[in-house]
């Protein structure tokens, strides 16, 4: 992660500053075997967590999720926009 972090309260004031070290960025496409991430989601149906990601899913299920490089090139498009963005990228 390149940009400062920070823990703020409720108030949006900052509380704490978080160590950039550990910390990644999380990007999809997220890959996993099939059986696996079914299990995952089946486990998770009707659960009072939110989750984010497949990532998240998965973890919650108890199974350890592995990392890889990615690339910043690789825009997640969620919101009209994101989607405007990578137009103008082309």
């Amino acid at each position: 992660v390149v940009d400062t972090t920070v823990v703020v309260d409720a108030d949006g004031l900052v509380s704490a500053d978080v160590a950039r070290a550990p910390l990644r960025r999380v990007q999809t496409p997220q890959g996993f075997e099939r059986a696996t991430l079914v299990a995952a989601y089946a486990r998770a149906h009707g659960a009072a967590a939110e989750f984010t990601d497949d990532a998240s899913v998965v973890r919650a299920a108890g199974v350890p999720v592995h990392t890889v490089a990615g690339d910043e090139r690789a825009a997640k498009i969620t919101v009209a926009h994101d989607l405007r963005l990578a137009e103008l990228q082309l």
